[in-house]
């Protein structure tokens, strides 16, 4: 979501042209030329193009299972096919930036019959269902239902085992068929003869806890199951390869700009990661943790959470409790050793590394060209 959303607490559903009443005026969004706009509420463009169909969808969420829509008429499959006939429309004498945003996989877990079927037979592998939230998480966050605000999910579900299974598949399904949304992309740029001229980014917003720690969707606790998202980059000189180096959301912005040649303009917080991407600096280490943010402090939720590939801290606004998580001794983060003695001078370590971390990545002043 550019824009802030319009909803409140009694769910009445946003009006697009309403909240992005700002591009009404100027004909702009956030710096694109052209843009087509829909959400996770079906909401925007796509809601008409359906309705002219004879789709006529309510507006919402939906409901698990398997979704009805003919494929051509689905959400995901327009949202390609909007960039593709932007594509046929384009003078690639110029340079493109494209960005197509797919609101799946998304609640509702509902995936067309032609992609769950690739799932139905399979069981799918058990990630963590079975665990539950830790008893000693802090009271900050298990009394969050009580303040009437879980963000997309968060309570803890009721769903059997078996149920949770069908989810899973549903999601997948949902995923794949994406892929072969971004398959129908990339056919277009081939057709285009852009393809190697050409750099393709992946990634997403957050994850999906599926049914681990009894939990649906997302919401203010912050595994890695929510907060670690894909990174997927292809394009000239970049090698095949994989790595555990630990990326952030602002490292991409300068990442590109090197891809392409062009200077990173003082200000950008990030670091590029072309290095990586091309094979060099392999034994580099370029970060010691990433910095995560659950902003939601209108509700009474400030989270800022510390991670590196050893631990995980975990900070509350105005509170004086915390998590700390040893992800080597303890993969599920089941085990919060915040008050745990033994582990304070790693907490203390964690804390100091982390202020550090925030002061570099602030919003610099205007550079400086005086000797003031």
């Amino acid at each position: 979501h550019f824009r802030p959303q319009l909803k409140n607490l009694n769910w009445e559903f946003e009006y697009v042209p309403k909240r992005d009443r700002v591009r009404e005026k100027d004909k702009t969004y956030f710096g694109f030329d052209i843009t087509h706009i829909t959400e996770d509420d079906k909401q925007g463009e796509y809601l008409d193009f359906a309705n002219s169909h004879g789709c006529n969808l309510e507006t919402g969420k939906g409901h698990d299972g398997i979704n009805p829509i003919k494929e051509e008429l689905h959400q995901t499959y327009w949202i390609a096919q909007k960039a593709i006939d932007e594509m046929d429309n384009f003078d690639f004498d110029k340079p493109l930036f494209m960005w197509v945003s797919f609101v799946d996989p998304h609640h509702p877990f509902d995936s067309i019959k032609k992609y769950y079927d690739i799932y139905k037979d399979i069981k799918p592998k058990e990630l963590n269902s079975k665990l539950k939230l830790d008893s000693k998480r802090p009271e900050y966050l298990t009394r969050q239902g009580e303040r009437g605000y879980w963000p997309g999910g968060g309570e803890e579900h009721n769903y059997s085992e078996k149920e949770i299974e069908e989810i899973k598949k549903l999601y997948y399904g949902m995923i794949s068929f994406i892929d072969a949304q971004i398959a129908r992309i990339i056919d277009k740029l081939k057709e285009k003869n852009e393809w190697d001229n050409t750099i393709i980014i992946f990634t997403s917003d957050h994850g999906e806890y599926l049914g681990d720690y009894g939990l649906l969707r997302k919401g203010p606790f912050m595994y890695d199951c929510l907060i670690k998202t894909p990174l997927l980059f292809y394009g000239k000189n970049i090698i095949k390869n994989k790595s555990d180096e630990i990326i952030e959301n602002i490292d991409i912005v300068p990442t590109i700009l090197e891809l392409i040649g062009k200077e990173v303009p003082y200000g950008i917080q990030g670091h590029s990661i072309k290095n990586i991407l091309t094979g060099k600096d392999k034994n580099k280490t370029y970060k010691k943790g990433a910095i995560v943010t659950y902003d939601a402090h209108d509700r009474g939720i400030f989270i800022k959470t510390y991670r590196t590939k050893k631990y995980k801290l975990s900070i509350f606004l105005n509170e004086e409790y915390g998590e700390l998580y040893d992800l080597e001794k303890d993969v599920n983060e089941t085990n919060n050793l915040f008050f745990n003695q033994e582990y304070n001078d790693i907490k203390n370590k964690l804390i100091l590394e982390m202020c550090h971390k925030l002061i570099e990545c602030s919003d610099p002043l205007n550079k400086r060209y005086a000797s003031w």
